[in-house]
Formats: C-alpha cells, sequence, structure tokens
C-alpha cells in the first residue's frame, strides 16, 4: 500500500513538473517572432491576416484574469496549428507553438472553433453579393476564358474522419474506403470561399450534396425570379440544370 501511495505521489510529482515546463515555455513564446515562411508553413496564413484575426477574435473571448492565463495569441496560434495540420496529435502537447497538455488545447480549440462559427463565418463566409461584386466576378471569367455570367466555382471535397462507430457509420464510408464528410465549397474569382456546406457523410454524392444546399435553393428561387443570367462552374458531379425549376450550372 505504501508503494502504491509513493508511486501516485511521483507521478503527481512528474505531472506538476510537466505543468510547470509548458507554462515557462509559453510565457517565453511568442508566435510573431518566427520567420515568414516558417509562419506560414505552421499556420498557413501569413503575420498580417494573424494579426488581424487575432484583432476581431479578442473581444469574443473569455477574459481571464488568472496568472496562469492563456495569452489570445497563443489560443489563436494552438487553434490555427490545429486546423493547418488536420491532426490532433500533431499540433498541441510538446510543440513549442502550442506547449500545453491536450486537455488545455481542447478547451482552446472548442472556445475559437465556436466564436468562429458565431461571428465570424457568417461575416466572412457570404454567397451574396452586391451587384458591383456580382459583375466583378463575371467580367473577370469572360475576359479571361470568354464564358459569360459565371459567379463562382463549386466542387466538393472528402475530409477524413474517424469511423463513427456507430450503427449509421456506413454513411460516412466513402468509395474509396475511408469514413469521410463530403464538403462542398464555391468560390469566386479570387477563390475566396463564399459558401460552405459541410453537413453530409462521404457516402453522399456531391450532385446530392448540391441539390440539398441552402446555394441551390437561393439560386433556383432567384432563376425562378427572372435572374437567368449568372451560371456557377462544377464538374461532372454537378450536372447542368436549365430547368425553370432549377438553378443553373454550367459542367466543365
Amino acid at each position: 500500500m505504501y508503494a502504491a501511495i509513493a508511486l501516485m505521489d511521483a507521478e503527481e510529482s512528474e505531472e506538476r513538473e510537466r505543468r510547470i515546463q509548458r507554462r515557462r515555455l509559453r510565457d517565453h513564446t511568442n508566435v510573431m517572432e518566427l520567420p515568414e515562411t516558417e509562419f506560414v508553413a505552421n499556420f498557413r496564413i501569413n503575420k498580417e491576416i494573424f494579426q488581424y484575426i487575432l484583432n476581431e477574435l479578442k473581444e469574443h473571448m473569455a477574459p481571464s484574469h488568472r496568472s496562469t492565463h492563456l495569452s489570445h495569441q497563443l489560443k489563436l496560434a494552438t487553434f490555427l496549428r490545429f486546423l493547418a495540420t488536420g491532426s490532433y496529435q500533431k499540433s498541441v502537447g510538446n510543440e513549442n507553438i502550442s506547449s500545453m497538455g491536450q486537455s488545455t488545447a481542447a478547451n482552446v480549440i472548442r472556445e475559437c472553433l465556436n466564436i468562429f462559427e458565431d461571428h465570424f463565418c457568417q461575416k466572412w463566409v457570404n454567397f451574396r453579393r452586391n451587384i458591383d461584386e456580382e459583375n466583378a466576378v463575371k467580367e473577370y471569367f469572360f475576359e479571361k476564358y470568354g464564358i459569360p455570367g459565371v459567379i463562382g466555382c463549386v466542387d466538393g471535397t472528402h475530409v477524413r474522419i474517424k469511423s463513427p462507430g456507430s450503427d449509421n457509420h456506413h454513411l460516412y464510408l466513402k468509395r474509396k474506403g475511408f469514413y469521410s464528410i463530403n464538403v462542398m465549397a464555391i468560390c469566386d474569382h479570387n477563390m475566396v470561399i463564399t459558401f460552405v456546406d459541410a453537413r453530409h457523410p462521404g457516402a453522399n454524392h456531391d450532385s446530392f450534396v448540391w441539390n440539398v444546399s441552402h446555394a441551390e435553393q437561393e439560386l433556383k428561387s432567384d432563376y425562378n425570379n427572372g435572374k437567368t443570367n449568372t451560371w456557377l462552374l462544377g464538374d461532372s458531379g454537378y450536372p447542368l440544370q436549365l430547368t425553370t425549376q432549377s438553378t443553373r450550372k454550367l459542367v466543365m
């Protein structure tokens, strides 16, 4: 019994020491001191955009008065690093960038993700454009490719996930043999994403994701109201639609 207690005390002591080391490392971490190329490699954005996001993020983050609190900069760096790597284990724990335990990193990621979803997505990912913005997209595609009326490009990508481990796991099994979510995105001529639909399991075809999307409904409404001079470019997963009950997509 005494041996068991001694072992528990030793493990707790080691964990306290790890927390202290991570805290010291965090206190001396400033990601803005990284060289620009290394910064982009880690976060997939440059320092100017990072600072812009950070300024927007600060006002929505929960205040902390503890002496060991995490800086807003470090929280954003941890969140973006997680998104950039696509792997939880690679982006937290022992990295100098994060320097925090997994449970702490999970809370940081959750906080930032909720802020992005509640405050930023509607502001930055906007399918609706004013007439001048829409005409600028149309002019670009016509001048560069000779195709009139194009307001953007649509495509789908499969984001790999672990097996959901439930009775409906087969819905997420892509035909290529891995589990995924089928994410549809629309972008403009500057490759700015204007619409994202990430609701559907990987077994669904691109055409299904399109047919039940809010973008399809909006463009269908526009078409039926007489706006017939707009197109989205897509591949063969998005069949050409020309009826008065459908939106218009041009397969390339």
